[in-house]
């Protein structure tokens, strides 16, 4: 059993979506309470710690903000949830442009930040999130804390894009040494050659 605690806000968001919370139990087989003072009990069905687990870091994601698509991701473990709490990098009265800049004007570096990363990200009051495939997700926590600090957004697109490539190179060089080693045994470069032509 998990006990969360959420702010009113964030409380309200879970309650008033009860569609959304029957959907998080049915999928993951857990049961979840509200206890008072902005108390959550999640339940496992079946005892399953894991279960537990991945619904409250599904249930915490979606109070952030996260649409219900997005936070069930992190029911695969491929998939990391990164939550920055603004007020750890800069002072009281800088929070709120910290914020702003992760926003940017009309939203649009919040939008690039997550079309280079590959990831959903949700601003809340001095909290940014993160959802997406883990390494991306780290990549994107590192380039927001970067932009909370001070750095400039063409400095941290450069940096994704960089990141982007590298990730894509791995990528390929796993799919290489993955083919490399499921080619039948005995099979030389000649007759690999051969076959390509043939």
């Amino acid at each position: 059993m998990n006990k969360l605690f959420f702010s009113g806000k964030m409380l309200y968001r879970i309650l008033k979506n009860s569609n959304k919370l029957k959907e998080i139990e049915k999928r993951l087989k857990v049961k979840i309470e509200s206890r008072g003072k902005g108390g959550v009990i999640v339940k496992s069905l079946k005892n399953d710690s894991v279960a537990e687990y991945n619904a409250s870091r599904i249930l915490e994601a979606f109070a952030l903000g996260f649409e219900i698509k997005a936070a069930l991701q992190l029911e695969d473990v491929d998939y990391s949830f990164v939550k920055i709490n603004v007020r750890d990098f800069v002072r009281g009265s800088r929070i709120g442009s910290a914020v702003g800049r992760v926003i940017g004007k009309e939203g649009r570096t919040k939008q690039v930040i997550e079309e280079l990363s590959g990831c959903s990200i949700v601003v809340s009051d001095h909290a940014v999130a993160v959802i997406g495939r883990s390494e991306n997700a780290e990549t994107a926590a590192n380039a927001l804390i970067s932009l909370i600090r001070g750095s400039k957004q063409a400095n941290i697109y450069k940096f994704l894009e960089k990141s982007r490539a590298r990730l894509r190179e791995l990528e390929e060089e796993n799919i290489e040494k993955f083919i490399e080693k499921e080619k039948p045994k005995g099979q030389s470069k000649k007759a690999e050659k051969k076959a390509k032509k043939g």
